[in-house]
């Protein structure tokens, strides 16, 4: 007896070994061929589902609700006559309207002096003070300084990545400071980041003085074009005649100056000059950057662009 009872046993868990392994197979099965065919998966979980569940009515339609017949309107009750107005009773007359006093003419107006126009060139800034602009021109440097005397100069104009927008960066500043012309450019090097846009300037602007290192003309494509716009570069004079722009070395000591501003300037005096050519390394090439002191309204500050 006891024999009988372990083999149904044994017999029972066979059974559900066997049904659990069928539904693991019909699983993945279903899940393979839902993974290779989605849409006919689902058109067939449709069908399945049409034939298990019952439909309501033919056709899937629900029948409609029987309609509730409307309550008879009640008959609006008669409209009671409104009583009669009373007459109105008469107006008061209106007074008599007192005439208004003339008015007093007003005195005629000044007209104003009209303004007298600035002078071209003439730069508008406070009278004997020093305003210095770091101009954002992208990945390089770009100084403008306009001096106590009314003077300016273009400190370096590069970046190492030519954008027009950048170029256009430094007009809008030129234009919104009524400059039309530049007293000075001075170059401290020529790396891209320093001397990219000085082509430009010299082509869109008069400059009477040009400080700039002494270096090797082929240093590179951009300077060849720099120097030989600053060879080409002229200023109207007060005659109105066309003069060649003055053009100095930043070699040794060396001043620049103006009516209440002084700088000076110190680098390597002539015979222990660098020999700056293409193929210098770039501390040599930097090293050539002066030092500069301005001076002015009894202060001094110190400047050296690297």
């Amino acid at each position: 007896m006891a024999r009988r009872r372990k083999i149904k046993k044994h017999t029972a868990i066979r059974i559900l070994i066997a049904v659990v392994a069928i539904i693991l197979i019909v699983a993945i099965a279903l899940g393979i061929f839902y993974l290779a065919a989605p849409e006919k998966f689902n058109e067939l979980k449709d069908e399945l589902i049409s034939l298990v569940l019952p439909q309501d009515t033919p056709g899937g339609e629900t029948p409609d609700r029987p309609v509730t017949p409307e309550e008879p309107e009640t008959p609006e009750e008669p409209v009671t006559p409104e009583e009669p107005e009373n007459p109105e009773e008469p107006e008061n007359p209106e007074e008599p309207v007192t005439p208004e006093e003339p008015e007093t003419p007003e005195e005629p107006v000044t007209p104003e002096e009209p303004e007298t126009p600035e002078e071209p060139g003439v730069q508008p800034t406070l009278e004997g003070t020093l305003e210095m602009t770091v101009i954002d021109i992208g990945q390089g440097d770009c100084i403008f300084l306009q001096f106590p005397d009314g003077q300016t100069m273009i400190m370096d104009a590069g970046s190492e990545f030519a954008s027009a927008n950048e170029y256009d960066q430094l007009t809008a500043h030129l234009d919104m400071r009524g400059v039309e012309y530049l007293d000075y450019i001075f170059i401290t090097h020529s790396d891209y980041d320093h001397i990219r846009y000085m082509q430009y300037i010299l082509e869109d602007y008069e400059v009477k003085n040009i400080y700039m290192p002494m270096v090797a003309d082929d240093m590179s494509v951009t300077w060849t074009k720099t120097v030989a716009a600053i060879e080409a570069e002229t200023w109207t004079n007060e005659e109105g005649e066309q003069t060649p722009s003055s053009v100095f070395y930043t070699v040794g000591d060396f001043v620049i100056e103006g009516e209440n501003w002084v700088m000076n300037c110190h680098s390597y005096l002539e015979e222990d000059y660098p020999n700056v050519r293409k193929n210098s390394s770039a501390e040599i090439k930097n090293s050539v950057s002066p030092i500069c002191f301005l001076e002015y309204a009894d202060r001094t500050s110190a400047t050296r662009n690297i």
